[in-house]
């Protein structure tokens, strides 16, 4: 195979993979994650802050199960004129007995001296509360399903 057959392949599969919204994690596994601040989600999102702890609890109860994972991202500015990237994993089960209603929440803030997003880290919080929080708080710019 030539080096532009194999090139061209890896593009697709790469535009294959970037456009995944949703998938099936058969055996869930909590990831290492690197914790946000607490104060500093709490000043961002205090209603969802609130959340985080039972979602916490929610997550560590769903280990080794089947779950359905819906991937997204918001581009947000606060009322201070902050840059925000919020990529959000929300898993849910297809269990009626079984109700998740929790998303990862990685919060990246925007630095405009280098022009990039910085992690400023990751929590679990309740969707239904993140999802109504974020357009009071936030003024969407961007979203991606």
């Amino acid at each position: 195979m030539k080096k532009s057959e194999l090139r061209n392949i890896i593009r697709e599969e790469i535009r294959i993979i970037n456009s995944l919204k949703e998938y099936t994690d058969y055996k869930f596994k909590k990831t290492n994650i690197k914790q946000i601040d607490k104060k500093v989600f709490s000043k961002l999102m205090p209603k969802t802050f609130k959340t985080s702890i039972d979602a916490e609890k929610r997550i560590d109860g769903i280990i080794g199960e089947v779950v359905n994972v819906h991937v997204q991202y918001h581009e947000v500015i606060d009322n201070a004129n902050q840059k925000y990237l919020l990529y959000q994993r929300q898993y849910s089960s297809n269990l009626p007995s079984k109700e998740i209603n929790v998303t990862e929440l990685t919060v990246e803030l925007f630095d405009n001296d280098d022009n990039h997003y910085h992690s400023i880290g990751t929590i679990f919080v309740d969707t239904n509360q993140f999802l109504q929080e974020i357009k009071n708080v936030f003024i969407i710019l961007k979203y991606k399903y």
